[in-house]
């Protein structure tokens, strides 16, 4: 969890850039890369239209990496594609 100093902090280095966001993400240490209800309050209550990224590292040398589209209609998992160079792609066309 962020500070609502830190989150702020990072809105402005992100609007400095000239960027914007895409998507917002957190790690699980012991569990699956499951999107869970405490997840689903959290992201609704602080964003909206932005991905919502989890990483697990359960398996430190196998990491699970799934991406998720959050709205108050309900949460959909969105496919990944891994690269020819490893890096992975949201394969859904980019739709939030």
């Amino acid at each position: 969890m962020t500070t609502p100093e830190e989150s702020w902090r990072v809105e402005q280095e992100i609007a400095a850039r000239g960027v914007a966001e895409i998507a917002l993400f957190h790690t699980h240490q012991r569990h699956p890369a499951n999107f869970s209800g405490v997840d689903y309050e959290l992201h609704l209550s602080r964003f909206h239209n932005l991905w919502h990224l989890i990483i697990s590292m359960r398996n430190p040398e196998l990491p699970q990496l799934r991406a998720f589209a959050v709205s108050s209609a309900g949460v959909r998992e969105v496919p990944l594609r891994v690269t020819a160079d490893g890096a992975p792609t949201l394969s859904d066309g980019g739709a939030r």
